[in-house]
């Protein structure tokens, strides 16, 4: 159901603007292509290898033009092991590939959606876990999906992904799936860095699809109801919504439903997910280890989930990261977002937006003053704007010492030059007084409580 709601994500931003649809932290939003997590993975593959890159070959060229040239190639792969289907000895996927004559400085980056996001090419040698799914005799094998059916991983993250993989073939080998299996399954891959994101990201969507059903189905109630009024309705807008109420032909369903686990997700679960979130840095271990485990892909989504339910420990938590510096900016900008929205302060908001604006700036560039002036004082180192209290206004007068047609010295008149603040200072004076503010926002909150009880 879930990868249902999502496929029809796209075409409600299109025509529906006026619902609010899931979007995920750091996931690829609609309309673009969700990423396949490894349950969905598992459930569309008809095989899963552990395997060994051996080689890339060239078969024919099929276009060439100026632009770009068309290739097949093949790529050729050493299977180590099978964990779901038809056992091999090797593995060749065929592919097209289209190679352009410009590299990307080149092109410029506008014409580059993300170039971080360009894949590396495979060197020999290398270990995948390879989601596949068996086409004809011509067509032959191929990715169960183009982009996430090959995970390059290293040595301990393919025993980590190989013990999850055997676990789901077990519960999915029952008559019926049990429900609660695959909730404590996402549960111990959350316990793991390695498998963390399959969790996170697995669980926020889920949650995201059911407050998005929700906001569906009243809006299709207040057009019904607006209908038996006798008032003006898009009908069009009425049949998309409805469309979304059917979900196929019995048995047509392939996928576990991952819209049950909102509903089956108990106070213990939460707090076992929220404790995976805070003990992973309460456990200890040196600041190189912090800074690794701040970087975990699935931390943020986690995040998500526990603001959805609320934890008293989280703002603490978030704080302490941005206390501890964590040397990106685009990072603690995210952070401070966080904070913002679970305090529900305007001006908390205000000041993460106006980090965030600047987060991309490097930090030895000098900040110029806007137009408007606003951030005049800001920009101006502090020691170089402050002036000596003088009770002599007269001192600060020029002397006429009769020179006459000399030149005024205007630099030795005015004093030395004012230093400008770069990003990088003017980024830590703004996550100061973030840090101030939140502070002081906390205390107001305790004191509350405490006078209401």
């Amino acid at each position: 159901m879930l990868r249902i709601l999502i496929s029809g994500c796209a075409v409600v931003v299109l025509l529906l603007s006026m619902l609010l649809l899931p979007q995920t932290a750091s996931a690829r939003r609609c309309p673009v292509k969700e990423p396949e997590t490894l349950l969905s993975l598992y459930q569309s593959s008809d095989a899963i290898y552990v395997a060994a890159f051996d080689r890339l070959a060239d078969e024919a060229i099929v276009e060439q033009n100026e632009d770009y040239t068309t290739v097949d190639i093949s790529k050729h792969f050493t299977i180590i092991s099978t964990l779901k289907g038809e056992p091999r000895k090797f593995l060749v996927l065929k592919e097209r590939d289209y190679r352009y004559p410009k590299t990307y400085d080149e092109v410029g980056m506008e014409d580059v959606e993300d170039p971080d996001d360009a894949p590396v090419p495979l060197k020999n040698g290398d270990q995948v876990l390879l989601f596949i799914n068996n086409g004809d005799e011509e067509e032959g094998p191929r990715l169960a999906d183009y982009r996430d059916g090959l995970k390059r991983l290293e040595t301990r993250e393919m025993g980590v992904y190989e013990t999850r993989i055997r676990e789901l073939h077990s519960i999915f080998s029952a008559k019926k799936v049990n429900e609660d299996q695959v909730l404590e399954w996402l549960i111990r891959c959350a316990e793991d860095p390695a498998t963390l994101w399959e969790a996170s990201y697995e669980l926020l969507s889920s949650f995201e699809a059911a407050e998005w059903a929700e906001r569906r189905a009243e809006r299709i109630k207040e057009l019904k109801e607006k209908k038996e009024r006798g008032e003006v309705v898009d009908d069009d807008e009425l049949i998309i919504l409805g469309d979304f109420e059917e979900e196929g032909e019995p048995g047509e369903m392939k996928f576990f439903d991952t819209a049950v686990l909102p509903k089956i997700l108990s106070d213990h679960h939460k707090q076992r997910l929220a404790n995976i979130l805070f003990e992973s840095v309460a456990e200890g271990g040196d600041d190189q280890e912090a800074k690794e485990r701040e970087e975990v892909p699935g931390e943020e989504e986690l995040i998500d989930l526990v603001k959805r339910w609320g934890d008293d420990r989280l703002v603490p938590f978030l704080l302490d990261r941005l206390r501890g510096d964590t040397g990106d900016p685009w990072y603690s900008a995210r952070i401070m977002g966080m904070v913002a929205e679970v305090l529900d302060d305007e001006d908390a908001k205000a000041a993460a937006e106006r980090y965030a604006e600047i987060s991309s700036e490097d930090d030895e560039e000098t900040v110029e003053p806007e137009a408007d002036g606003e951030e005049s004082e800001a920009v101006v180192d502090e020691e170089s704007a402050e002036t000596p209290e003088n009770e002599d206004p007269e001192a600060e007068q020029p002397i006429d010492d009769g020179s006459g047609d000399e030149p005024i010295d205007e630099a030795a008149e005015d004093g030395p030059p004012v230093k400008k603040k770069t990003y990088g200072e003017l980024r830590k004076e703004m996550l100061v007084k973030f840090l101030e503010l939140c502070d002081r926002l906390i205390t107001e909150k305790a004191e509350n409580a405490e006078s209401a009880n």
